[in-house]
């Protein structure tokens, strides 16, 4: 079953992918990838270490890649598509290894095949699918008791994305505490990370990647606190229809399936710490929390068969049947939503792919020579490798946190502008369209480019 869960929901994300854009931020990474593999080492700009980059196992997946001959984006998008159709699999894997039940499987299969969710992040060519995958295989391995090889995906999932220390660092907790942590299992889990962090501390002075800091900065900005991480994530989960599964969870979890505590603890801890932090959010963020309700809704949908078939007397008997046909209906209306959701995304118009356009007009009015200032630097980096670039946000190199924390206000304000050119002091400045009434600080000048309309462009004319 697995492998025919497999087929079919790579074929469904194929179909969506092949009609969505990537986003901006993939680009980012790419461009590390693209750097370290022409050899000039992990880094967004030439002979800056700065690690702009979150996941550090996708960089050299794709950095291998185009080192064989294959483009980074293309195989960004077939790596991520793979690894969301692997994740259904191995969820279904899950139901079958742990519970052993078929309309469990069915049931799980169904509700991934049909997440509008994820069909969005496996088109994003991003690395919460291969984080998801990770995590995924890990909890199956645990089922299986392949201890050791689970706490090596575990510390893969830890390289592949930041979340992924929370669950690689619950999973050694779990081993531990039930006396499954043997020394193969421990040398499997620190090795990678013992790696990593070694080579990060000497490459870059910090294996904490700078774009965690800015983020976290972004978001005591005024627009980011008008987004509240609770909002994102329901989005991620499928709104309140999924409630009274994972209501169900508690009661059944100490009673017929103890393993079910990795993911409860792990999403508890994981919206506890977006709610502390508040970084400035993105939808991708939620895909962690999505992988784990699919891992509660195996152990809740079993458990409730599970009460349905129990023996019990008068009301206790109808009180079991009655939590059943609520978990049952809940996860129905889940079901329903998701396919017309699906429905409608895979009928929609693609949208309109401007941003590669607007990369190689960008390159035809600068030089190599030119140092750029602009907010959004992906599609803007990958397709002009020789230029010098550097985002307002503060992702890719050691900016001021005043500007940081400055650079996701609603408005952009002449202060904020003026801060960011003497930070930098580029060539080209591109404030974007929201700008345009802003006047040019001194010793830059405006410019309009005919092929990019509506903008402003700021170009230093004093040396």
């Amino acid at each position: 079953m697995p492998l025919v869960v497999f087929v079919a929901v790579l074929g469904l994300r194929a179909q969506f992918a092949s009609r969505a854009t990537l986003p901006d931020d993939a680009f980012i990474t790419y461009r590390y990838a693209a750097n370290l593999a022409h050899g000039q080492g992990f880094v967004y700009n030439r002979g800056e270490r700065v690690l702009g980059t979150t996941t550090p196992l996708l960089t050299v997946i794709l950095a291998a890649a185009r080192r064989i001959g294959c483009e980074i984006p293309n195989t960004g998008r077939v790596i991520a598509v793979i690894a969301s159709a692997a994740g259904a699999a191995l969820l279904v894997a899950v139901a079958l290894a742990a519970t052993g039940s078929v309309p469990v499987a069915i049931g799980v299969a169904v509700l991934t095949g049909l997440s509008t969710y994820e069909a969005q992040i496996g088109a994003g060519g991003m690395e919460p699918p291969l984080l998801v995958a990770m995590m995924l295989g890990s909890f199956l391995l645990l089922v299986r008791e392949r201890y050791a090889w689970g706490a090596l995906l575990a510390a893969l999932a830890a390289l592949t994305r930041p979340e992924g220390f929370l669950w690689w660092a619950l999973y050694g907790l779990y081993l531990g505490g039930t006396g499954k942590l043997s020394r193969a299992a421990l040398a499997a889990g620190l090795a990678p990370i013992a790696a990593w962090f070694g080579f990060a501390l000497v490459y870059f002075g910090s294996p904490l990647p700078h774009t965690v800091v800015a983020k976290v900065l972004q978001g005591q900005s005024p627009m980011a606190r008008l987004t509240q991480p609770w909002q994102l994530f329901a989005f991620a989960l499928g709104r309140p229809r999924y409630l009274p599964m994972v209501l169900a969870a508690p009661s059944l979890m100490w009673r017929h399936e103890r393993r079910l505590a990795l993911p409860l603890l792990f999403s508890a801890i994981f919206l506890a710490g977006y709610q502390v932090a508040r970084p400035m959010m993105y939808p991708w963020y939620g895909a962690p929390l999505n992988a784990m309700l699919g891992l509660t809704l195996v152990f809740v949908l079993d458990g409730a068969l599970r009460l349905w078939e129990a023996p019990a007397a008068g009301g206790r008997r109808w009180l079991h049947r009655g939590w059943t046909l609520l978990v049952v209906a809940s996860f129905l209306l889940l079901v329903h939503s998701r396919a017309q959701l699906h429905w409608m995304l895979l009928t929609q118009a693609p949208p309109p792919e401007w941003r590669q356009e607007m990369a190689r007009t960008v390159g035809r009015h600068t030089g190599p020579q030119d140092v750029i200032l602009v907010g959004d630097i992906g599609y803007l980096g990958y397709y002009n490798l020789d230029r010098h670039l550097v985002d307002t946000y503060g992702l890719v190199w050691q900016a001021p946190r005043a500007l940081m924390a400055a650079a996701m206000s609603q408005v952009i304000s002449d202060q904020f502008v003026s801060q960011a050119i003497a930070a930098v002091q580029p060539t080209v400045y591109l404030p974007g369209m929201t700008a345009a009434s802003l006047a040019p600080p001194p010793g830059y000048a405006i410019e309009r480019w005919p092929d990019l309309p509506g903008w402003k462009v700021l170009r230093r004319t004093a040396p």
